[in-house]
Formats: C-alpha cells, structure tokens, sequence
C-alpha cells in the first residue's frame, strides 16, 4: 500500500440535493454499491498501519450513509484526524454535538445568497437548512469552513457572506470556482 498521509474517501454517492454543478454527478435514480463497514473498517486500519494520518470523508452526502457515525468513530479510534465535507442540510443539534467529539473540521457549502443557493441546489429551503445546521456547529464550538463556489451570478453580492462569517464565525472561508467535472461541465454559464 503506496505510503500517503492524507486521503479522501468519497463514503456514498448518494445526495439529498442535486446541485448544478456537482463536481460527482451522482443521479439520484441509480442504485450504488457501496463498501460494507467492514472494508472502510479494514482499508483505513491497513492505511493507518503504513503511515496514514488523516482523512477527509465526502460523498455525495455523509449523513445519508447510515454508519457514517461509525466509520467517524473508528478513523477516530485509529487516532486519525477526520475532516468531513458536507452540505450541511442534515446537520441537527445531535449530529453537531457528536461531530464536534469526533473531527478536525466540517468543510461545508455555502453558494448564496439565499436566492443563489437555492437555485444551484436546486433546492428551495436548502439555504435555511444549511445555515440552520451550520449553526448547530457554531453552538458546539465544532471547527467549520464555509465552501463557497464563486460565479458570474454571486460574486457582485457579498454581503450574505460578511453577515454570516460575523455571526457564525467559521474558522476558515473557502472561495473557489465551478470545476469543469461532473455537472460543471455541463454550467458554463457559472464558470
């Protein structure tokens, strides 16, 4: 096994969104094979053994994984330092207060104003939703940053983003563009 420190497990394909330019394109009308427990269990063992030190679980959507807190429990048995990337909709007090026991940081997106993201996850009530779970992060101390796509449409209008860094305090700000994979091939327009 090549001796890497940090690796990223895409834990499930599977969303609860189905964002414009989801660099994953994951449809939601397929069925996927997943690995069982045991193999993450087994793979992340074997890769601590050799030399790993941190891992970034991601998706699709993590909390839509049902042992997603069990893998988080195990990589954090293994004394790994676990970064997860979600979109934060799933996020309640219950899951905020055991993240915040279990990983590094929370990498969550954030494409707003609320208008904006909305549209880009084809959502309506997603923008709440995320900042009701990133504040459920902020009220358990948990070590979030936002990850916000800048686009043709959002970059003019930052004043969503100054209002919630103020309030919500993430302890980093991500901005980055539409990649050219998965849906973002298809989304010039946000290039």
């Amino acid at each position: 096994m090549t001796n890497y420190k940090t690796i990223s497990i895409e834990l499930t394909k599977w969303c609860n969104l189905d964002c414009l330019f989801c660099y994953s394109r994951c449809p939601s009308d397929i069925i996927y094979d997943e690995l069982s427990y045991d193999s993450f269990c087994d793979f992340l063992m074997k890769w601590k053994n050799n030399g790993g030190e941190r891992v970034l679980f991601t998706g699709g959507e993590v909390f839509l994984r049902n042992d997603f807190f069990d893998l988080l429990y195990y990589a954090k048995s293994l004394d790994l330092v676990v970064d997860v990337f979600s979109n934060g909709t799933l996020i309640d007090d219950n899951s905020a207060g055991l993240l915040g026991k279990y990983i590094n940081l929370i990498n969550v997106s954030l494409d707003g104003p609320k208008e904006f993201h909305d549209h880009y996850r084809k959502s309506i009530g997603s923008y709440e939703k995320t900042l009701e779970g990133l504040q459920n992060l902020s009220n358990h101390n948990v070590h979030f940053a936002l990850q916000c796509m800048i686009t043709p449409d959002n970059y003019q209008n930052t004043a969503w983003l100054i209002d919630i860094v103020k309030r919500l305090k993430p302890v980093m700000v991500k901005l980055g563009h539409v990649s050219k994979m998965g849906r973002g091939k298809e989304a010039a327009d946000l290039w």
